[in-house]
């Protein structure tokens, strides 16, 4: 199992102990224009509630789980003792100024393609930040 609950600033504080030194994550939108990290839009895996990040506002996002399974090894359990917050991309960057990120825009709507532009060149990660978004209908 996992030691840290998926995309928290426990999970990558915990990476970066470890030696990692790219971060890959994904990021969704509140419906209040905070883009959050999180991989799934919708809650039920990580929080237990069948809801999607893009109906909430960042205060009333719920947190993560204290039990959740791990993705790539399903019937294996992260346990953590408090319950973590999810994570907003802009603290992330205030965390780790130096560290280069990967990042997925899911889903690649305008306003969230928008906002990550706008957090990279914020906090002045252009050159240390790669980041994009699928479209199905510019791919096709």
């Amino acid at each position: 199992g996992g030691e840290f609950p998926e995309n928290t600033m426990a999970a990558f504080r915990g990476a970066v102990k470890i030696g990692v030194d790219v971060f890959e994550l994904d990021v969704q939108m509140t419906n209040d224009g905070e883009v959050m990290v999180c991989h799934d839009d919708d809650l039920s895996r990580v929080c237990g509630v069948p809801e999607k990040i893009s109906e909430h506002s960042l205060h009333t996002l719920p947190c993560c789980l204290s039990e959740m399974e791990v993705a790539c090894e399903p019937g294996e359990f992260m346990r953590c003792e408090t319950q973590e917050p999810l994570l907003r991309l802009e603290d992330l960057y205030k965390e780790f100024p130096k560290v280069p990120m990967q990042i997925d825009v899911k889903p690649g709507t305008s306003q969230l393609i928008e906002k990550v532009s706008s957090l990279t060149t914020q906090y002045n990660r252009e050159h240390i930040t790669a980041w994009g978004a699928f479209s199905h209908t510019t791919t096709v």
